[in-house]
C-alpha cells in the first residue's frame, strides 16, 4: 500500500517555509510483534515539530513517516516541544547569593553599601547589586541552603528548574558565583537613561520559540520592555525583529499576556529573600507565594513585531538564526527602578544531518523488523 503526502507552502508563512504535511492514507507497519498498527500522521505549523523546517527537511520528515519509523515518529508527532536552556554570553552583574557566602564575609565581587577599600557588611560582598533599586536597595535573591535561611528556601540549588508557566520549560540560571544576571538600571553609575543590553547566543540556532524569564523591581504588575532578536535569513542578510517580554514587580502577579501577544506567567515563587544585605536578616512574610520570576514565550512561528518600523503579525522567524537579543529596561519610566534577565531557553530546529540520522537509523530498524517476520 502506498503512502502519499502534501507538502503545503505558501508565501505567508515565510517564504514558502512548509505550512503543512498532511498524510493522506493510513499509515501501516508492524510492531516487533508482527501485530499492525496505524498512526494519523498530521504536522501543522501551530502544534508540531515541523513548523518552520525547511522544504528538503519536511520531504525528509515524510519520507521517515511513510516508512513507519517509531523512532522517530514520536518525535514529529509531538504537539509539544519543551525548552531547554539556551547558552548565552553578555551577563553583567552578580546578584544572586550562593549558598557558599559567610556573614560579613567576601569575594571581592561586591561594594553595596561599602565605600572602596572598606568591609562589606553582611552578604554584601557577595553581589554587586540587588533587584529593588539598583545598588541602593538591600533585599537580594540567594540559593538555596544558605547559612541562616529558612528550610527549604532560596533559589534551586542546582541553579535549574521546570517553570510553572507550562510545565515543560525548563530554565537554568547563571552560576551563582559568578555574573547571573543582565541587569538594566538607571541607578548604577555610568548608566544612560532606559539602558540596555545584549545577550550573545553561544551557538547561534534556528527556534521554533523561545523563553525568557526576567523581572523588575520597583515596577508595577504589568511591566514590559522590548526585545529585539537579532537574526540572520537563509540568504545570509540580517533580520532584526522587535516585539515585547513581561517583567512585572517580583512582588505580583496575573499577567497572562504581553501587548504584542506574547504568553507569558509565573515560572517560579515563593523562594523567599534576604531582606537586608547588609545585615544578613531574612523575609518570612512571603514563604508561600513571593517572590516571583515570570516566563514570555515567543512564538517564531506566528510572531507579532515590527521590522523596519512597521508592525507585522504571523511573522515566521523559524527558517532563520537567532544571534543574539537585545533588551530595553522594563521599569521605566519609575527611574528608582530596575529590570533583571535571568536566563532564556528554546526548542531549537533540529539540522538535517540530525534527522538523515533518523532516517538512517529508521531504515535500518525496518530491514530487521521485516527479517525478523520472514524468520
Amino acid at each position: 500500500m502506498s503512502t502519499k503526502f502534501s507538502i503545503v507552502t505558501s508565501a505567508a508563512d515565510g517564504c514558502g517555509k512548509p505550512s503543512s504535511i498532511r498524510s493522506m492514507d493510513n499509515l501501516p507497519s508492524r510492531d516487533h510483534k508482527g501485530a499492525e498498527y496505524k498512526e494519523s500522521f498530521m504536522l501543522s505549523n501551530r502544534s508540531s515539530i515541523s513548523r518552520g523546517f525547511s522544504p528538503a527537511t519536511a520531504a525528509l520528515m515524510a519520507v521517515i513517516a511513510s516508512l513507519g519509523i517509531a523512532a522517530y515518529g514520536s518525535i514529529a508527532g509531538a504537539t509539544s516541544i519543551s525548552m531547554t536552556p539556551v547558552a548565552a554570553t553578555g551577563w553583567n552583574q552578580k546578584i544572586i547569593v550562593e549558598n557558599t557566602a559567610v556573614l560579613n564575609g567576601t569575594d571581592g565581587a561586591g561594594l553595596i553599601g561599602a565605600a572602596p577599600g572598606t568591609a562589606d557588611s553582611g552578604y554584601a560582598g557577595y553581589i554587586t547589586v540587588t533587584q529593588d533599586g539598583g545598588i541602593y536597595n538591600g533585599a537580594a535573591y540567594y540559593q538555596q541552603g544558605l547559612a541562616g535561611s529558612p528550610s527549604g528556601t532560596g533559589l534551586p540549588t542546582s541553579g535549574s528548574f521546570v517553570s510553572k508557566a507550562d510545565g515543560t520549560t525548563t530554565f537554568q540560571f547563571q552560576p551563582y558565583n559568578a555574573d547571573n544576571v543582565l541587569f538594566l538600571s538607571d541607578n548604577i553609575p555610568s548608566s544612560s537613561p532606559r539602558p540596555t543590553g545584549t545577550l550573545t547566543l553561544t551557538n547561534p540556532s534556528q527556534f521554533n520559540e523561545l523563553a525568557v524569564l526576567a523581572i523588575t523591581g520597583s515596577a508595577t504588575a504589568f511591566s514590559t520592555g522590548a526585545v529585539t532578536l537579532n537574526l540572520t535569513d537563509p540568504s545570509g542578510n540580517s533580520v532584526a525583529v522587535t516585539t515585547d517580554y513581561a517583567a512585572p514587580d517580583w512582588f505580583s502577579g496575573g499577567m497572562t499576556v504581553t501587548p504584542d501577544g506574547n504568553a507569558t506567567g509565573i515560572a517560579i515563587s515563593g523562594f523567599n529573600r534576604i531582606n537586608n544585605v547588609q545585615n544578613g536578616t531574612f523575609d518570612t512574610a512571603y514563604l508561600n507565594n513571593q517572590p516571583v520570576f515570570y516566563q514570555t514565550t515567543l512564538d517564531l512561528a506566528n510572531l507579532t513585531g515590527t521590522i523596519n518600523g512597521t508592525m507585522q503579525s504571523g511573522l515566521n522567524l523559524t527558517g532563520d538564526t537567532l544571534n543574539s537579543l537585545f533588551f530595553n529596561d522594563a521599569a521605566q519610566p519609575n527611574s528608582s527602578g530596575s529590570t533583571g534577565i535571568y536566563a532564556i531557553s528554546g526548542s531549537a530546529i533540529p539540522e538535517p544531518a540530525v534527522l538523515a540520522l533518523f532516517a538512517a537509523s529508521g531504515l535500518a530498524l525496518l530491514v530487521i523488523q521485516r527479517r525478523r517476520g520472514r524468520a
